[in-house]
């Protein structure tokens, strides 16, 4: 099994950022730790969870992190996609964030990017995920996130690099 290479692993880390109390992100979604949304049983995490330990946020982030390898792997195995390390630690990092929906789902742009090899289109893939939907008196609206923008920029140029 391939793993995220240390600038991969490292850009993860600096916007996930480590709280060892459940929290919601910007997004709305129950977090703990390195950025974990579900525990390795499959539980998802509730903002009444206990706390955890910083042994164990490692351990979600690496139980996290195979399921995510593993995934991007067998993408590029079934697309015959060559990635080198700095490629595939960017697409790592950047489901870890978005979910694997964007890059595995025909019709997405990240997966026609990757599949046809086009480098258009995978930039303006990476740098289409920087809004997150917010609600205020019951209207729904998306909203750019400056540290969005800065992960999807640094994603990007690992991924180029």
């Amino acid at each position: 099994m391939r793993r995220i290479n240390t600038k991969g692993l490292q850009l993860i880390e600096k916007y996930e950022g480590l709280r060892l109390e459940p929290y919601l992100c910007p997004a709305g979604v129950a977090t703990i730790g390195i950025g974990t949304t579900v525990y390795p049983d499959g539980t998802p995490v509730s903002l009444t969870d206990e706390k955890i330990t910083p042994s164990q946020a490692l351990h979600f982030l690496e139980h996290d992190l195979k399921h995510f390898c593993n995934s991007i792997e067998s993408f590029a195995s079934r697309h015959g996609l060559k990635l080198g390390d700095n490629k595939f630690s960017a697409l790592v990092s950047f489901a870890y964030n978005c979910g694997l929906s964007p890059i595995i789902t025909k019709g997405k742009l990240m997966y026609e990017g990757l599949v046809n090899q086009d480098d258009d289109k995978i930039k303006r893939a990476f740098l289409s995920y920087t809004k997150v939907t917010t609600i205020n008196n019951g209207i729904a609206k998306k909203v750019v996130m400056p540290g969005l923008v800065n992960r999807r920029n640094e994603e990007l140029n690992l991924f180029f690099s």
